[in-house]
């Protein structure tokens, strides 16, 4: 995700935490803070975040967390990338052939 504070949302910090990135999580939440400093739900998703940066192993909430299911659903989306761009170059390739 880009440092674009269009996606700086609640939702957007909270999937962070829960695929594991405490720290993309933990900008994002200080960005809505300091948008709106009377959130006490905000300061209280960012004090869980902080909470499993120090502790790690932990999602957000403080259960143990699954960092393998995330780097599973990575590796499946690259995967899947990967062979996207096989078909297109294949395509590619094939209207050059064709082309005089």
């Amino acid at each position: 995700m880009k440092d674009d504070p269009v996606f700086y949302t609640e939702s957007m910090a909270a999937l962070c935490a829960r695929q594991g990135y405490f720290e993309k999580s933990a900008q994002i939440y200080r960005y809505l803070l300091e948008r709106d400093p009377g959130r006490d739900d905000l300061a209280k998703a960012l004090a869980g975040v902080e909470n499993a940066m120090q502790k790690p192993g932990q999602d957000a909430d403080g259960q143990p967390g699954n960092r393998l299911e995330s780097l599973i659903e990575t590796w499946i989306t690259l995967l899947v990338e990967s062979n996207i761009q096989k078909k297109f170059d294949e395509i590619r390739e094939g209207i050059k052939r064709m082309t005089p």
